[in-house]
C-alpha cells in the first residue's frame, strides 16, 4: 500500500474513533445526569450493551491504527535503510538507554546505544533488544552501520577484545 493510502486510512479511522468516543461521553452523560427519564427511551434498555459494543469497536480501531502507523514507519524506514551507504568505523560506547512505553502500547520499548567516533562525534542508534544485551557501556569495537543524509542505522557492532 502507498504511503498516501495509509495515511488516509489512519485519518478515517482516527474520526470514527473520535465519533465513538464522543457517543460514549454522551450515553454516559444521559445515563449519569437522567437516570430515571433518559433523552432517548429507546436506548434505556440498551445502554450498557452500546456501551461496551462501542468500547470493543474503539479497541479494535485503536488496534488497526497502530498497526498501520506501524507498518507506515517501517516502510519509509526500510526506504531510507535501503538506499543508505554502509559505513565502518572503530568506536567506543558510551551510553545506553532502554524506553519502555506504557499505557495502550504495550510491549513496544526502544533500545539506544551511544557511541563515540575517533573524531569525537556522537550518535546514538537504536538497536534490538539482544545486540543491546550484550553491548557494554566503555566497549570499543568496529561499528557496521548504514547512513542516509541525516539518518543513522546500526548494522552490527564487533567488540575488541582488550
Amino acid at each position: 500500500m502507498e504511503r498516501k493510502s495509509y495515511m488516509s486510512l489512519w485519518l478515517i479511522l482516527s474520526g470514527i474513533q473520535a465519533l465513538m468516543l464522543v457517543a460514549i461521553v454522551f450515553m454516559l452523560f444521559n445515563a449519569i445526569v437522567f437516570p430515571n427519564g433518559r433523552i432517548f427511551s429507546p436506548i434505556d434498555e440498551r445502554i450498557e450493551i452500546i456501551v461496551v459494543f462501542t468500547i470493543v469497536g474503539l479497541l479494535i480501531l485503536y488496534s488497526l491504527r497502530s498497526t498501520l502507523r506501524f507498518a507506515r514507519k517501517k516502510i519509509i524506514a526500510s526506504d531510507t535503510f535501503n538506499n543508505a551507504v554502509v559505513n565502518q568505523a572503530f568506536v567506543t560506547v558510551i551510553s545506553k538507554l532502554a524506553r519502555g512505553f506504557s499505557g495502550l502500547a504495550l510491549g513496544e520499548s526502544q533500545y539506544l546505544v551511544a557511541v563515540e567516533f575517533p573524531d569525537r562525534t556522537r550518535v546514538s542508534f537504536d538497536v534490538d533488544a539482544m545486540q543491546y544485551s550484550v553491548i557494554v557501556e566503555g566497549d570499543t569495537g568496529l561499528l557496521t552501520y548504514k547512513q542516509n543524509n541525516e539518518h543513522f542505522f546500526f548494522v552490527n557492532f564487533q567488540r575488541q577484545p582488550h
